[in-house]
């Protein structure tokens, strides 16, 4: 299988809320904003979610896809 094929059925399998796909997803941005080392930690969760929404829009939206 094709490596562009398989990360669009890993986007694909996001978009359609598999757990397996978003938490993977959800990890990833949470061990970035955690490598801010706010001090508020509600403020490293709240900047997670917010950047799990806009990934969820833009690819949604077609944008960032070949």
């Amino acid at each position: 299988m094709a490596a562009g094929r398989m990360m669009d059925d890993g986007i694909d399998d996001f978009l359609a809320g598999n757990t397996v796909a978003v938490a993977a997803v959800r990890s990833v941005i949470e061990r970035s904003a955690r490598s801010f080392r706010f001090e508020d930690a509600p403020l490293a969760a709240e900047l997670a979610q917010e950047s799990l929404s806009r990934i969820f829009f833009n690819l949604s939206s077609g944008r960032f896809r070949a």
